[in-house]
């Protein structure tokens, strides 16, 4: 026997949320990226109206909702107003995006019962969540022009669904719905949006994919003084003066190749000036070795190994080639152009001569 400790209240009162379906088509659009939302051959897209009453302005936070949406691009979808009832006058939005998918599931004619009830929890908290980083993402002030899709794709077999939240473009225009419940905004676009951008200078930026490259993207403010490219080259040149004369070294690790090295601005000694090459300063490479290396075990997969070689071995042969064709033994021999010449071997010592007196090449591990 079951005993309550105080008595449980039951609502007698319930309110009806009728729900209407609308159909939206585009035509004459690169249904490419974001865009393939619009496509309706290989795909059907449902976009939930939360609330109709104050949409553009993108206020979801308990509104009174006379009726909710469905935007789709499903021509077989019924439209049929269906009513539904709720024991709250106001509507929270985790209760709208559970009555749109039960909706969606009742307009969908493939995917069965067993399937509904499996993927439902999943599916709503995928879209509440993709609610909260739209609405993130449009009261964002930012100035990175980030994008925030509106969607969500849901896969069953061989059919594909595109759920997502409707926010209409509203882009001054003369294209509208074909729908006459979406033919209420002064003529403005109402196609659903694919993207979201951040509301920097109090502006919204959406657009649809007809007017998306329409939207004002933020750009930094251009640098009216122009440098001339005497002046670029006078200010690299006195770059690499100051990393001589400060004799600073720079760390680098490059994990693309696997490597770790330490490089050095020098000026050219007497014996290895070259006049007819003009060489001031050379780079100094030391500290040459494998990085991310415990007891001679790599942290990296046989795969991503496998590739550093490789890069390493192109990186090798690039600089003995160009240090074969650009500093011959000979400094009066002419030099033979790299497209006819052969790719040999030179001593590295002599190479290290040049470049560094305390370079090592270890040979990376071969993998079985």
């Amino acid at each position: 026997m079951v005993v309550f400790s105080r008595p449980i209240f039951f609502p007698s009162q319930s309110f009806p949320v009728p729900i209407r379906t609308v159909h939206f088509h585009v035509t004459n659009i690169n249904q490419c990226g974001v865009n393939t939302m619009y496509e309706s051959q290989h795909s059907k897209s449902y976009f939930f109206n939360l609330d109709p009453l104050n949409h553009h302005e993108f206020d979801f936070y308990r509104n009174p909702t006379p009726f909710l949406h469905i935007i789709a691009n499903d021509k077989k979808a019924l439209l049929t107003e269906s009513v539904y009832q709720s024991t709250s006058k106001y509507l929270n939005k985790k209760f709208k995006v559970s009555l749109l998918l039960t909706h969606f599931f009742k307009l969908q004619k493939v995917i069965p019962k067993r399937i509904q009830h499996k993927y439902f929890t999943f599916l709503r908290d995928s879209l509440y969540k993709r609610l909260s980083i739209i609405e993130s993402q449009y009261n964002s002030t930012h100035t990175n022009n980030r994008n925030t899709r509106t969607f969500i794709r849901f896969t069953y077999k061989k059919y594909r669904f595109m759920l997502g939240i409707f926010i209409p473009c509203y882009h001054p225009c003369g294209f509208l719905s074909s729908s006459p419940d979406l033919k209420d905004y002064n003529n403005c676009c109402t196609l659903p949006t694919p993207i979201v951008y951040s509301r920097y200078n109090n502006f919204r930026h959406v657009g649809c994919g007809l007017h998306n490259k329409l939207v004002s993207k933020y750009s930094k403010p251009s640098n009216n003084s122009t440098t001339t490219p005497s002046a670029q080259r006078t200010a690299a040149l006195a770059k690499i003066h100051q990393k001589w004369s400060s004799q600073s070294i720079n760390q680098v690790y490059s994990t693309r190749k696997g490597l770790s090295y330490r490089t050095k601005i020098s000026a050219t000694s007497e014996g290895l000036v070259y006049p007819r090459y003009n060489f001031f300063y050379l780079k100094n490479y030391s500290s040459y070795q494998i990085i991310y290396r415990t007891r001679n075990v790599s942290n990296f997969t046989p795969r991503t190994l496998k590739k550093q070689a490789q890069r390493h071995q192109r990186s090798e042969c690039r600089i003995l080639n160009s240090y074969n064709s650009t500093v011959p033994d000979n400094p009066n021999q002419l030099m033979v152009p790299p497209e006819t010449r052969k790719f040999r071997s030179p001593d590295k010592t002599e190479m290290v001569k040049l470049v560094s007196e305390n370079w090592s090449i270890p040979k990376l591990p071969k993998l079985s």
